[in-house]
């Protein structure tokens, strides 16, 4: 190891050797312990010594705690006569003439607006109503009322020009092809799949299935309702007629969700189609298939398996 002065002049100061793997992890200190120290005895700050430090606040925050120097959280040094300062002005200023940055002025420390209001939050006094942003309120109710919005405008039948398809078309053709980039990240891209399968409940996006007529129907105990299938939308209607005929209680649309946990890509959970609750207090799920693919058999075949308890009913 070289000597503390000089670690914040070399690119590869020293280096360990992990247990694990015998593999040796080069250290890299942007600044010395001392500095640290200085920098922390200036400002009283942990996000102010990193700034000037040029490095982050949980760097700065870990060094300080291994040096054995308590680090006061934000709010927790505040003396008893800065606490009776703010409580006496947040009482007794009227909305129209309260400023935080004049109770700043009147603290005996140099304090913060953030730290103010964790202070005043804690004992009460946080006031969501007060002058600052009922002014920030009027400032944009003005703003939005002197700029109109056209009611003529709209984004629809508007298009990219050719000049900017080109630069986007580069953009992801070279995120693609770029190994390091995102893009290429398994995890992320396992993400990006299960948010498409969230969003897709929401039914706000185009219908996979393309033989399938999805939309709004009308039902007749529920009223309007968004279906992916006019089979779906007609094997509701059929549920209706089952309760007024007391056969069933009542039935749900695509209520509840079932993860497969231990499956790490591909198909990770399946949402039945209606889940039927029966006069005798139990439930059942009922799926309404037309057309069988791969990835529904995959469903209903991972579903079986890790929730063999669970009552599904295929409708075919």
């Amino acid at each position: 190891w070289t000597t503390e002065a000089e670690i914040i002049h070399l690119t590869l100061p020293g280096s360990i050797r992990t247990k694990k793997t015998g593999q040796q992890v080069v250290s890299v200190q942007k600044a010395t312990n001392s500095q640290i120290i200085e920098a922390y005895s200036k400002h009283g700050n942990i996000w102010k010594a990193a700034k000037d430090l040029g490095m982050c606040g949980q760097s700065v925050h870990e060094r300080l705690v291994k040096l054995g120097i308590k680090c006061e959280g934000r709010g927790k040094n505040i003396s008893s006569l800065e606490y009776s300062i703010i409580k006496k002005y947040y009482e007794s200023t009227p909305d129209e003439k309260f400023d935080r940055k004049e109770l700043l002025k009147k603290l005996p420390e140099k304090r913060t607006l953030s730290t103010l209001e964790y202070v005043a939050g804690n004992i009460g006094l946080g006031n969501k109503n007060r002058s600052h942003n009922l002014k920030t309120n009027k400032r944009i109710s003005e703003i939005k009322k002197n700029t109109p919005r056209d009611p003529s405008f709209t984004f629809k039948g508007r298009k990219h020009r050719e000049q900017s398809k080109g630069k986007i078309s580069k953009t992801l053709k070279a995120h693609w092809e770029d190994p390091k980039s995102v893009f290429n990240d398994k995890e992320w891209r396992r993400k990006l799949k299960e948010r498409a399968r969230v969003n897709g409940r929401n039914a706000m996006f185009t219908n996979p299935y393309s033989r399938c007529k999805q939309g709004y129907y009308e039902i007749t105990n529920k009223g309007k309702m968004f279906f992916r299938s006019k089979w779906e939308a007609n094997y509701a209607l059929y549920l209706d007629f089952l309760i007024d005929h007391k056969e069933i209680i009542k039935w749900e649309y695509e209520p509840d969700s079932f993860m497969f946990e231990q499956i790490k890509l591909g198909t990770r959970s399946y949402t039945p189609d209606f889940k039927i609750f029966n006069n005798s207090g139990d439930f059942e799920y009922h799926e309404v298939k037309g057309y069988m693919d791969s990835k529904s058999k995959t469903k209903l075949k991972r579903m079986a398996k890790y929730y063999p308890d669970t009552k599904l009913i295929l409708i075919e």
